[in-house]
């Protein structure tokens, strides 16, 4: 959240915790007669777990064994079509859905996208929100961040971070526009996705 304030040079908390779940992308539309472009936008708690994969996986690769702290395991998720392996911890999966990210349900809260969005004009903004799919409509809850006691895995995480915080590859993965590449496809998932069998092990 810290990371995103500085990036998108926001002051407020809320927003910027958001930000870490929100991306935009291109979308393309083909006709018989040509295309035509807009710009898409998506909420999705599931870009904080792929980012903290991504981590652990870093965390792996230099000798800290961080993932044995939590419960990842190998699932089915299901993009534009096609079925895909993926990993997840679900007490982590439940507490972004549930706790940090809840559903705001038909209420969109729109100055927490205005402070995302400042380019929008207010129309803009308006036809924007009013085409956001009921499940991406989400809203942090300040109150589900708790810090943990300073530990053996609290460590390995800060080890990790600053490691990753020297890449600018995984620095635009925290930009709205480098979450998801132009085709809508999470680029976190794409980073980790063909290494899950050496993350799982013999579980996958």
């Amino acid at each position: 959240m810290e990371k995103e304030k500085e990036l998108l040079d926001l002051q407020d908390d809320a927003p910027a915790l958001m930000a870490v779940i929100f991306s935009k992308y291109g979308v393309q539309h083909r006709f018989a007669s040509g295309y035509s472009s807009e710009t898409a936008y998506v909420v999705n708690p599931k870009f904080a777990q792929e980012l903290f994969i991504l981590l652990c996986a870093n965390a792996e690769s230099h000798g800290d064994h961080l993932k044995q702290a939590f419960n990842f395991s190998g699932i089915k998720r299901y993009e534009w079509g096609d079925e895909l392996a993926d990993v997840q911890d679900k007490d982590i999966t439940y507490h972004l859905n549930n706790n940090l990210y809840p559903y705001t349900g038909k209420e969109i809260n729109r100055e927490l996208y205005a402070k995302l969005l400042p380019q929008m004009s207010e129309d803009e903004l308006n036809n924007t929100l009013s085409r956001i799919a009921p499940v991406f409509g989400r809203k942090p809850w300040l109150p589900a961040l708790q810090q943990p006691e300073p530990c053996a895995e609290t460590e390995m995480i800060d080890r990790a971070w600053n490691r990753m915080l020297e890449h600018e590859g995984f620095l635009s993965m925290l930009k709205p526009s480098g979450k998801q590449n132009y085709r809508g496809q999470s680029v976190p998932y794409a980073r980790y996705s063909e290494h899950l069998y050496t993350f799982l092990g013999q579980e996958y």
